[in-house]
């Protein structure tokens, strides 16, 4: 298990709905090191949240701790 791998999905999840996030470089469209399955299934709840304009920032940190 790798806990930093875990720890810096949330940013590509972020990305993924957001946008705007300098990703480190395991992350970026040029190496394509790590999986985004993880990161996909972290977006989910930020997807929800962005759809029903309830994206407040405590909601968000929220949803990126499960």
């Amino acid at each position: 298990v790798h806990p930093d791998e875990y720890w810096q999905a949330t940013q590509p999840s972020y990305n993924m709905v957001y946008g705007g996030v300098d990703l480190s470089w395991e992350w970026h469209p040029d190496f394509k090191l790590r999986n985004v399955i993880y990161p996909a299934y972290l977006a989910g709840p930020l997807y929800i949240l962005k759809h029903f304009e309830v994206d407040y920032p405590e909601l968000v940190r929220f949803s990126l701790t499960f």
